[in-house]
């Protein structure tokens, strides 16, 4: 703990030193920062630009909702929330996956359809687009 010139002696009248109020703000300032450090560090990784998985960009055409699940980044199987698809391709941010994944569309959380798709682990861009308007699958 920071300790200034007066930081251990309090003055006659009771009251704490200023220092030693300083020292205890710039102690807590620490603390507060070295647990910030550490949380960012213990979250999961992005994936390197294209290097290590992407996102999954994804269209529906009989449902508006979709839903990609697989193994992310870090190799620990997730699932986006549902998201808004529609006619064009739409990412859920964020998530990253390579492999095979397992596309869903449907409404009000419930799965209608669904199909497979292998997403490379590299390739150039951050983006794998399963176009299941055009394929009339989703």
């Amino acid at each position: 703990m920071f300790r200034g010139k007066e930081s251990t002696v309090p003055k006659e009248d009771g009251r704490v030193s200023r220092d030693r109020k300083l020292g205890r703000k710039l102690a807590v300032g620490a603390s507060v920062a070295a647990a910030i450090g550490a949380m960012s560090f213990a979250g999961a990784d992005t994936a390197s630009a294209g290097t290590n998985g992407q996102m999954v960009g994804v269209s529906t055409r009989y449902y508006p909702n979709a839903q990609v699940c697989g193994y992310n980044q870090n190799s620990v199987y997730t699932c986006t929330p549902w998201f808004r698809a529609g006619s064009a391709p739409r990412v859920y941010p964020n998530y990253w996956f390579k492999g095979y994944v397992y596309i869903k569309s449907g409404s009000g959380g419930v799965a209608r359809k669904g199909v497979y798709a292998y997403v490379p682990v590299s390739q150039n861009g951050d983006y794998f687009i399963y176009d299941g308007f055009a394929n009339y699958t989703l």
